[in-house]
């Protein structure tokens, strides 16, 4: 049986805002690279596809906690978030995986500032 507390709640919010910030802004950055509907739908498809892969660490039975898996920044968020359904709580995997994750989310809202600053984006990909 699974409680469902007040503090896994807030738990996995923590855990799961990285992995959005850094989803949201790979598919921007699509966006912006795509220059019909057609070919972000395919872009967007490997990536969705590309990001299926680190979830399905998830699933694998009897896997372990290592340093590798702490690196791989969807599945590390995801394997904590299981732990946690399960009771297992540790404060130290947390905020590695918080910062490993956090630190990739940052990179990629850095490069989509600057992307979004640059004349590319504001005259429609021409070079002015």
């Amino acid at each position: 049986k699974i409680n469902i507390s007040f503090v896994l709640l807030l738990y996995l919010i923590i855990m799961i805002m990285p992995v959005l910030i850094m989803t949201s802004t790979l598919f921007i950055g699509l966006g912006l690279v795509a220059r019909t509907y057609q070919e972000s739908q395919s872009y967007g498809s490997i990536l969705l596809i590309l990001f299926m892969v680190p979830t399905f660490v998830v699933m694998v039975p009897d896997l372990e906690i290592t340093n590798l898996v702490l690196s791989v920044p969807i599945a590390n968020a995801l394997m904590l978030m299981k732990d946690a359904f399960l009771g297992e709580y540790s404060i130290s995997r947390s905020l590695i995986v918080l910062l490993i994750n956090l630190g990739v989310s940052g990179v990629g809202i850095i490069i989509m500032n600057r992307l979004f600053k640059s004349d590319w984006v504001i005259f429609g990909g021409e070079k002015g």
